[in-house]
């Protein structure tokens, strides 16, 4: 099932690229879903059903939860999280830091991933025995949180930007410098290329993190999960940081 997973799981997001680059600029019918810069457009429903068709096609019995489109229940151990267009605002303002995300957990496992960037055509994927792509991973263990260079989410939801905003403030004095991405994705994709050391993100959805945290992991990365206010906060990057990240939140709590 393994190896089949992971072919599927490219197919599909390669297939999400090829629609999102398909949309005419001139057509995204832009629709604001309720937050700050929330945005859903043309693109990413074009991508998230030319995913879920290719799922479908290859693999009909699974579970398939998408940001668009919801939850579709599933009669076997696999279960597939898609997020077809992650960094929509700044594939809106014509900025190519947005990607197509695609993971299968079997049994709530993670298994399967793939991060896709339609702007480059570059992407990067689990194998059975690894990671291939034209991303290269480079992820580096030894930097210290001094050096750090991290990424907070800046989430939609008030109650989760809030949490963000506090960790912002936190944690900037004890890095070199945080930096705003605007994507999930790519955030972890410069994690696994070595040219970020961490990613903290307050509380969202598995459609967001499933394809990245896993990538991380596969580049030799960690990810973790602590409490901040209450709220679930999801870490990720090299060993050192990720630790002493947990550990500064923990302690200033």
């Amino acid at each position: 099932m393994s190896d089949d997973l992971h072919s599927v799981a490219l197919a599909a997001a390669r297939a999400g690229a090829a629609a999102i680059v398909s949309v005419s600029r001139d057509d995204l019918a832009t629709r604001d879903k309720g937050g700050i810069e929330d945005f859903v457009t043309a693109a990413d429903l074009a991508s998230e059903e030319a995913i879920t068709e290719v799922i479908r096609r290859h693999r009909p019995g699974d579970a398939i939860v998408a940001e668009e489109s919801g939850r579709f229940a599933g009669s076997t151990s696999v279960c597939w999280y898609v997020d077809p267009l992650d960094g929509t605002a700044n594939f809106v303002a014509g900025t190519p830091d947005y990607a197509v995300c695609v993971a299968a957990y079997v049994a709530g496992v993670p298994t399967a991933a793939v991060i896709y960037r339609p702007a480059d055509d570059r992407w990067l994927a689990t194998t059975p025995s690894g990671l291939d792509g034209s991303y290269v991973p480079a992820l580096l263990p030894g930097r210290p949180l001094s050096e750090a260079v991290i990424t907070v989410s800046r989430p939609h939801e008030q109650s989760r930007s809030e949490v963000a905003t506090r960790l912002r403030s936190l944690l900037g004095p004890l890095v070199r410098q945080e930096r705003r991405t605007g994507s999930a994705a790519w955030a972890m994709l410069l994690i696994t290329m070595g040219e970020h050391d961490a990613y903290l993100s307050p509380d969202i959805p598995l459609w967001d993190t499933a394809a990245g945290h896993l990538l991380v992991q596969r580049a030799g990365g960690l990810v973790t999960t602590t409490l901040d206010g209450g709220m679930p906060l999801s870490i990720v990057g090299t060993p050192a940081v990720t630790i002493a990240l947990a550990e500064a939140i923990k302690t200033r709590q």
